[in-house]
């Protein structure tokens, strides 16, 4: 119906019609490829800050345990203990803490890392892992249970 309507229309109309059609998609089509190349560009300008990022993270770690070494040199040189680094703790993964809680004591894993087991405890919390139970390593040297060899029991 709105075909006949626009067939109706003289010539010059339809043409005119046509022509303020094209402008309209051509303007919508040069907004949509602007819209496309400033994402990519954000996007490009994120992964540069991300890499970046990452370099100056880096060097912050390296200048942290470079002033460790230095402070810790120092503190045997005085006669007291060194320095403590937790880096290698706070680097465990998930699964990695999964594997261990499920394969040992929380105690032998604490002691792994140089924490206190309710640090392995309070992490494994945050992280939603499952702690083996009261005495389940208990049971398991007793042979009630067998050895979960990493695997979570249910």
């Amino acid at each position: 119906m709105v075909f006949d309507l626009v067939d109706a229309l003289p010539a010059p109309i339809r043409r005119a019609m046509k022509t303020t059609e094209a402008r309209e998609l051509a303007a919508e089509t040069a907004a949509r490829a602007a819209a496309a190349a400033d994402a990519e560009r954000a996007r490009q300008q994120h992964h540069e800050w991300l890499a970046l990022r990452a370099r100056e993270r880096e060097t912050e770690q390296a200048a942290h345990a470079a002033r460790l070494a230095l402070v810790n040199d120092h503190r045997l040189k005085a006669g007291y203990s060194p320095i403590k680094d937790f880096s290698a703790w706070h680097s465990v993964s998930d699964d990695e803490l999964r594997r261990l809680l499920w394969s040992m004591p929380t105690v032998h894993v604490a002691r792994q890392f140089d924490v206190s087991d309710v640090a392995v405890h309070k992490a494994a919390r945050s992280r939603h892992i499952a702690n083996p139970p009261r005495g389940f390593w208990a049971k398991v040297a007793a042979g009630k249970l067998p050895h979960p060899r990493g695997e979570p029991q249910p």
